[in-house]
């Protein structure tokens, strides 16, 4: 089997798969977890810094399965041409990258315009509501303890990141692709329209944005189809 590559979000850390990656691992998948948090905080490039991130994580020439969470699927693109053999790529919930997209164009422009955006923006940060335990809870994670890892794992992502425009490598169209939506999320709704327009395999189910921590079973269940279908 493939090793099942995680990769969260900038914005959170890798507790964010620690529940889903034993789940992964009963069904037979090698799984790697590598964590982007010490290069997110870095300066940049992002998208090599994360690639070699990643490789250093995932030693050898076996295939791999990227999953992408989130804004990690803006940096899917760099980090998949570190590999020689990837067999997919799935976005979870994600971002899904077009030649010379930087994370700034998916911003609501609300958003953009706030007082607290520009304030952080002129400390060359962007604001991060994860850093609380409150969204957390709203998602459906209630365990304190695990709530208060995940607030706490999460950082102040560098304004850099956000404006760095990624690159396509020539590889990239033809590796095959999934999407596994968590649904009904507004912000991601036109995401998924787009995956499914491109011809992704498009799988959904109910939850919110990290149902892969509140429901890790089911979510592993999920992509192991994926995997099995876009691999097979």
């Amino acid at each position: 089997m493939p090793t099942l590559v995680l990769l969260h979000s900038p914005l959170v850390g890798p507790s964010t798969w620690a529940m889903l990656a034993p789940e992964l691992e009963s069904l037979g998948f090698p799984v790697a977890v590598p964590s982007l948090t010490d290069t997110a905080r870095g300066e940049g490039p992002y998208g090599p810094a994360f690639a070699s991130t990643v490789r250093d994580a995932v030693p050898g020439d076996e295939p791999v399965v990227l999953v992408a969470h989130s804004g990690a699927g803006l940096f899917a693109p760099p980090i998949a041409a570190g590999f020689e053999d990837v067999a997919a790529c799935i976005f979870v919930d994600a971002t899904i990258p077009r030649d010379g997209m930087c994370w700034m164009d998916t911003l609501d422009e609300a958003l953009r315009e706030s007082d607290a955006f520009r304030e952080a923006a002129a400390r060359g940060v962007v604001p991060n509501p994860w850093r609380g335990e409150a969204p957390w809870r709203q998602v459906g994670i209630v365990e304190s303890g695990l709530v208060a890892r995940l607030a706490e794992e999460a950082i102040d992502p560098p304004l850099a990141m956000y404006e760095e425009r990624i690159a396509l490598p020539p590889g990239w169209p033809g590796i095959p692709k999934g999407y596994l939506a968590f649904v009904p999320n507004p912000f991601y709704a036109p995401i998924v329209r787009e995956a499914r327009d491109a011809g992704l395999l498009v799988r959904e189910m109910p939850g919110g944005h990290f149902e892969m921590v509140a429901r890790p079973g089911a979510v592993a269940r999920e992509l192991a189809g994926m995997v099995s279908v876009l691999t097979g």
